[in-house]
């Protein structure tokens, strides 16, 4: 039938399209004996009682692939998952990625892909994670981007983005992990940072971000790791940042496998208290607060490359 076609005809377009050939586990893919569902394990499927079986796990990871994504990408309505890291990819992402409705997962990163983000990316209304680390992306965010209500985890550090993070960020309130590091965003920090209840992992690393810290008042039971080194901040550092996290534990704790594996994003009932702060290398005055001796879980804390002054806190 139609469906069937389109998918299998997608997955033949998808292995010229990035060298399938020179694949390091090419398993079984093209063989006209079997169904594209069981060509390997790079592929998985879902049993439908209308559409028969459909592909919803598509993973080619560090696979060797080699070349450009192509549109009939697009072809493949109940993809699921999405897994195309650390191989050589290049080119733009098509347009009709963005056709991809039933998307949960985008693994993108480690490759060569270059140009904007898709302007269509919004239309991913079922997106939870989207990772674009290490590419060679860039452009301002597209708008539609914080429409993805659904969204818990962004990591698009390591690209050339740029321009400004909207106020628009606040309606993205799933959010667990925002990794912007290393990119040449500017402009002042959003204060909807604040407004975000479950963002944990705030890494905005290496950028070219001014003005004043954000106050860190709120949703203390939440944070874990904030990042914000090598930027143009300015202002004195809030008391609220450490103390809050001291004298409100919370209830939750999130964690990660690694900085690069982003999916691997578990939660706990033990205490959830910040663990990593960095503000190196910024234009910040004043004193290190009395409170950070009395932070237990502080492992790391880099101030460094500032104007502070004063003694530091026995």
């Amino acid at each position: 039938d139609e469906i069937r076609l389109r998918q299998r005809y997608s997955l033949v377009v998808l292995y010229y399209s990035l060298g399938g050939e020179k694949w390091l586990l090419p398993d079984y893919w093209l063989d006209p004996t079997k169904h594209e569902c069981d060509w390997g394990r790079h592929v998985s499927c879902v049993t439908d009682a209308a559409k028969g079986r459909c592909l919803s796990v598509l993973e080619l990871s560090g696979n060797g692939a080699e070349g450009v994504l192509p549109p009939e990408i697009g072809f493949l309505p109940s993809l699921v998952s999405l897994y195309l890291n650390n191989n050589k990819i290049g080119g733009m992402l098509p347009n009709q990625i963005c056709n991809l409705s039933a998307l949960t997962v985008m693994e993108l990163s480690e490759n060569s892909i270059s140009g904007p983000m898709p302007a269509c990316i919004g239309r991913l209304s079922k997106l939870s994670a989207l990772d674009l680390s290490f590419n060679n992306m860039e452009g301002e965010l597209p708008s539609s981007l914080y429409d993805l209500s659904n969204l818990r985890i962004i990591d698009i550090s390591y690209n050339h983005f740029s321009g400004t993070i909207s106020t628009e960020l606040i309606k993205l309130q799933t959010l667990t992990v925002a990794d912007i590091r290393n990119n040449v965003f500017d402009g002042p920090l959003c204060d909807c940072i604040e407004n975000l209840p479950d963002l944990a992992f705030i890494h905005m690393d290496n950028n070219i971000f001014t003005g004043t810290l954000p106050t860190f008042s709120k949703h203390f039971s939440r944070r874990e790791e904030t990042t914000l080194s090598n930027n143009q901040l300015t202002g004195t550092l809030p008391a609220s940042l450490l103390s809050q996290s001291y004298v409100n534990p919370g209830n939750q704790i999130a964690s990660r496998k690694s900085s690069t594996d982003v999916y691997h994003y578990q939660r706990s009932h033990e205490v959830f208290r910040y663990r990593v702060i960095d503000l190196s290398g910024n234009k910040l005055r004043g004193t290190l607060p009395a409170i950070v001796g009395f932070v237990s879980t502080l492992r790391h804390i880099d101030a460094s490359r500032n104007e502070l002054t004063g003694t530091i806190p026995n």
